[in-house]
């Protein structure tokens, strides 16, 4: 690579930002660097700046994969910026004169930005307190009880946040993040203090963000049902699965067994189950004031803000649609129930009502302004802002809407964004930079060849517009599918809404969307990627991951499909987590990498536990996305339990490769193959996966004996004709994107022609007619823009001998191969045994 790196800060909104964070993630090739240190920022005009930079991942030999790079600008709305990073083996980068300070002295962090002071009282009810700001006289004293959560649940009694722990994540200069952590304990009103008879109720994390010489702090609030009851659930085993899939089978005698029509009680545990919830009438921050304030104001979405006097209670109150699966199958297009907002003095009659509040509040008073702002504020309906002369409430959750009770495991977070000041705060500016944050983009080839993302080269739209295009406008289309389809609520926004043997359910970002957004970002440098990534990690990382369970071994991992995003039960076959890591070294974001570890602490607990070549309540694919989420995890960390794991799943799939076919040969499922006995053999598009992750496995450890499992499977795969299943009934088809890297690979590890003349000839398929006209409705899946991109990758470095002039060039060698090896008995005779 060479010096220095350009990035690129663009403000993706139209609104002027003054002295705002712009944080982001920078990848390097191995040896590159040393240390951050070595690093520097500097201006157009080649200015030293003043930068913060902190390894997030490290290559084996020490240097840093991934820099966190940190800084602070101003810029006007719509406008672009060029800063440039440069290696400077002295340190010789410039120190600013503001910086955040932390101390801690008898269990209290004291925070100091310059402009805001406050306390983390460790062992306290106030997550903050003793909150003050700085202005020409000094000190000024905002809010001495500070800040708490308060759930209220059915009793007279609240649970009042309880801090347990505080952590400083990263200690600045510019910028601090700090990780507080706790439970919400019930709080006795007549005691005054926590009621020592009653066990915790939820708990909580708290991430505080700071930046040096700003009045603004965020804040990221996230509840977590962890009440862990001890009474082992059905949707709490590894796996009961889906009630839609299996419910009319049983496994006896060594195949599959239809059970009588009236027998169906896998379906009756799962819907009876009550999975651990609590009641829960609401959860709100609530923020004391020192001052009284007469004034207020909230923000309406696309509109001007409403205001008033503050002559007692005030509230803002948000509800709106919700993706029903009566809607589902009733009417299509989804029927819109409409977005509705209203202003409340008291119980009055409403003094406002619009359709969406923009998620900010304002007080003011003789001794200044106090500024709340909540991202996706009525994308994550319903919510509450709540007033009075001295109280500032968010409700996190309430009941204006018929909401499910939070289940074991499930978690929401939600950003929040707090200013004090002498004067008017530039709500716009603010919200902006909840929403849409500044980035410090590189160019494409940079996060390319670095060699951090995969086999993938940078997006060429001069030759591949079509699907380029196609990709990016179906990214655009996202929120118009949300839209069309009410896919909103604080449980919903960020998944989307299919049918699955005619029963509805959440995807829960199966074939890890993520990935898609993410690797598209870094092929493109297109913002639109990165906002939506935005909207699906958040969705992802709260929701489809079972955040704590009576069962440990399921507790970190994904959610599969269901009718209900947190009901249905873990399971590795349809678990990802490598896009978000993706997301985290993009962004620095500290609650993916938590999720993400968490996640990769599942697959390597289920390595060193489950059958990975049991196939009566899983399927092959399972070993393809455990090894991918396995690689993806040691190298985000280095930590070799993930290696080990990856190892224990690779043994395990050499042990049962059958040593003719090159198949995990096994009974097909019962719902879709209707002989009895079923036929055996398997899924080749699953088999795909399976082979992409040992992709992943073979790139990073270099096994020999999986390079030949790879390409012994591969044949299989051509043999099967691309049948979804190997049973009788099935047809051939053309294949699909799932089988491309492992076409594309066995040709890289083995030079055989017929590989990649198949995958060629896929690939052309598979990107046939694409364009912005029929772009998709959302954002394409990883599992499809990797293997299209890899191929795309291996076209560009093989030029004219494989592609030219828009078609594949094949070698009429390999029509002769694939024929052989359909002929071959070896590959016919297993599969199609009955038993």
């Amino acid at each position: 690579m060479s010096w220095p790196i350009t990035l690129t800060v663009r403000e993706p909104s139209g609104i002027a930002r003054h002295r705002q964070p712009v944080v982001s993630g920078v990848p390097f090739a191995p040896g590159v660097l040393k240390c951050p240190a070595e690093l520097s920022l500097m201006d157009d005009q080649d200015r030293p700046i003043p930068a913060q930079f902190r390894a997030l991942s490290e290559w084996d030999d020490g240097s840093p994969r991934w820099v966190l790079v940190s800084f602070v600008d101003s810029i006007a709305g719509g406008d672009s910026k060029e800063f440039r990073l440069a290696h400077a083996s002295s340190g010789a980068g410039v120190r600013s004169d503001a910086s955040v300070a932390i101390i801690e002295s008898d269990n209290v962090f004291t925070v100091d930005t310059g402009r805001i002071k406050f306390d983390i009282p460790i062992y306290g009810h106030s997550i903050i307190n003793n909150i003050q700001r700085r202005d020409r006289d000094g000190w000024r004293s905002v809010s001495k009880r500070g800040l708490e959560a308060v759930v209220w649940r059915t009793g007279v009694k609240p649970f009042i946040s309880h801090v347990e722990d505080c952590t400083v994540e990263d200690d600045g200069p510019l910028r601090s993040v700090i990780k507080i952590e706790g439970h919400h304990l019930m709080w006795d009103p007549k005691q005054d203090r926590f009621d020592p008879s009653e066990a915790p109720s939820l708990a909580f994390i708290m991430r505080v963000f700071c930046l040096a010489d700003t009045d603004e702090i965020r804040l990221q609030y996230i509840f977590i049902n962890d009440n862990r009851d001890e009474r082992r659930r059905p949707s709490e085993r590894y796996h009961v699965y889906a009630l839609e899939e299996l419910r009319d089978f049983k496994w006896a005698n060594g195949q599959w067994m239809d059970r009588p029509p009236a027998i169906r009680f896998r379906e009756r545990e799962l819907l009876d189950d009550d999975y651990g919830q609590i009641n829960v009438k609401s959860i709100k921050l609530r923020l004391w004031l020192d001052d009284a304030h007469d004034e207020y104001r909230f923000g309406v979405a696309n509109g001007e803000a409403v205001g008033g006097s503050i002559d007692g209670p005030v509230a803002l109150q948000q509800v709106g649609p919700v993706g029903a699966y009566d809607d589902f199958f009733g009417e299509l297009p989804y029927p819109h129930t409409p977005f509705g907002a209203t202003v409340m003095h008291g119980r009055g009659e409403p003094a406002h009502r619009f359709d969406k509040a923009a998620g900010w509040a304002m007080m003011k008073g003789p001794g200044g302004t106090v500024t709340l702002g909540s991202k996706y504020f009525w994308q994550y309906h319903p919510k509450i802002i709540a007033l009075d002369d001295q109280q500032l409430e968010l409700h996190v959750w309430n009941q204006l809407e018929d909401l499910p009770d939070p289940e074991i495991g499930f978690a929401k977070t939600h950003e929040v964004a707090l200013r004090f000041g002498a004067d008017t705060t530039d709500t716009d500016a603010m919200m902006a930079g909840l929403h849409r944050p500044l980035r410090a983009v590189a160019e494409p080839e940079h996060y390319i060849r670095s060699g951090v993302l995969g086999t993938f080269s940078p997006a060429d739209p001069k030759r591949w517009g079509g699907v380029e295009a196609s990709w990016l406008q179906g990214v655009r289309n996202a929120e118009g599918t949300r839209t069309d389809q009410n896919l909103y609520g604080v449980r919903d926004y960020g998944d989307t809404l299919g049918v699955r043997f005619d029963t509805p359910v959440w995807w829960n970002q199966e074939y890890d969307v993520l990935l898609g957004a993410t690797l598209q970002f870094a092929r493109t440098a297109e913002r639109d990627y990165l906002d939506e990534a935005d909207v699906l990690a958040w969705h992802f990382m709260d929701v489809d991951v079972l955040h704590a369970s009576n069962s440990p071994l399921d507790e970190g991992g994904q959610h599969m499909h269901f009718t209900d995003h947190a009901k249905g039960e873990t399971h590795a076959g349809h678990g990802t987590v490598e896009g978000l890591w993706h997301y985290h070294m993009l962004t620095g974001e500290p609650r993916a990498r938590e999720v993400a570890e968490g996640i990769g602490d599942f697959f390597a607990r289920i390595a060193a536990w489950k059958n990975f070549l049991d196939y009566r309540d899983d399927e092959e694919r399972t070993i393809g996305w455990a090894l991918k989420a396995l690689v993806s995890s040691f190298r985000a960390t280095r930590n070799p339990r993930y290696r080990l794991a990856a190892q224990m799943i690779i043994e395990q799939a050499l042990r049962g490769q059958d040593p003719d076919t090159g198949n995990w040969d096994h009974p097909l499922y019962p719902n879709e193959d209707k002989h009895r006995p079923v036929c055996i053999g398997g899924k080749p598009w699953m088999v795909g996966i399976v082979l992409e992750g040992m992709k992943h496995y073979h790139l990073e450890f270099g096994d020999p004996r999986v390079a030949e499992m790879i390409a012994k499977a591969t044949d299989w795969i051509i043999w099967s004709e691309y049948r979804y299943m190997t049973c009788s009934n099935n047809e051939p088809s053309g294949g699909s994107t799932t089988v491309l890297s492992a076409l594309s690979y066995s040709w890289e590890l083995t030079g055989r022609r017929y590989y990649i003349d198949e995958a060629l000839r896929i690939f052309a398929s598979s990107i046939a007619e694409r364009s912005v006209e029929n772009a998709g409705r959302e954002c394409a899946r990883g599992s499809e823009v990797e293997p299209i991109t890899n191929m795309m990758r291996l076209i560009e470095a093989q030029g004219d001998g494989v592609w030219r002039d828009g078609d594949p060039v094949m070698d009429p060698s390999s029509a002769n191969a694939v024929e052989a090896i359909r002929a071959n008995p070896k590959f016919r005779a297993k599969p199609q045994q009955r038993r």
